[in-house]
């Protein structure tokens, strides 16, 4: 037999190797590109729920890095009140704030806050407001997370009996109208109470 046909024959038998096909994207591509798809969808809605909002009182009021955590940043928490317990399903952020991210309304939370509609401005003045301490409840304390990872946390103040809102330890403020208090009055008084009677109802 002509040894070169042999040879040939041996090669032909021999199955061909593929190199394997190279991923188009790593997994870690993919998750920056999620979260970045994540991040543009909730900076649109929210562009997009505030567009026709007046801020033109608001937003000096706050200044730029507050107003973009109140508009989108998370988590959103209330500093527990003195004698309310912790549960700690509603404190799955940090000890001693309660978490109110899940909120059904919190969109119309951080537009309480955001729009000129709902402060009287005539209000506004110098006062001294106190430093964030669950002892100086009816002094309620929401912060407002980051909205990237360079920016800080947001704290604001707001009296639930008298309607004053400003920065915990700031001297000035600006009252919240009549119409628009009792409802975020009640929201805050009602997500403290419930964690102080969660506690309770479980023992």
């Amino acid at each position: 037999m002509d040894p070169s046909k042999e040879a040939s024959t041996d090669s032909e038998n021999v199955p061909a190797q593929w190199p394997a096909r190279p991923r188009l994207v790593s997994p870690r591509g993919c998750a920056v590109a999620i979260l970045g798809l994540v991040f543009a969808s909730v900076m649109s809605l929210a562009i997009v729920r505030t567009r026709n909002m007046p801020t033109a009182k608001t937003a000096p009021f706050w200044g730029p890095e507050a107003s973009a955590a109140i508009r989108v940043g998370r988590p959103v928490e209330l500093l527990r009140p003195e004698g309310s317990l912790a549960v700690p399903e509603l404190d799955f952020y940090n000890e001693g704030w309660i978490d109110l991210t899940e909120l059904r309304d919190l969109g119309y939370f951080r537009r309480v806050f955001l729009a000129d509609n709902n402060f009287d401005w005539q209000s506004q003045g110098e006062m001294k407001i106190p430093v964030a301490d669950a002892a100086k409840w009816p002094w309620a304390f929401v912060r407002f997370g980051q909205t990237d990872d360079e920016a800080a946390a947001t704290t604001i103040a707001i009296h639930l009996d008298e309607g004053w809102v400003g920065f915990p330890g700031g001297g000035q403020a600006v009252r919240l109208t009549d119409s628009v208090l009792p409802r975020i009055a009640y929201r805050l008084r009602l997500f403290a109470k419930v964690a102080s009677e969660s506690v309770e109802s479980a023992k």
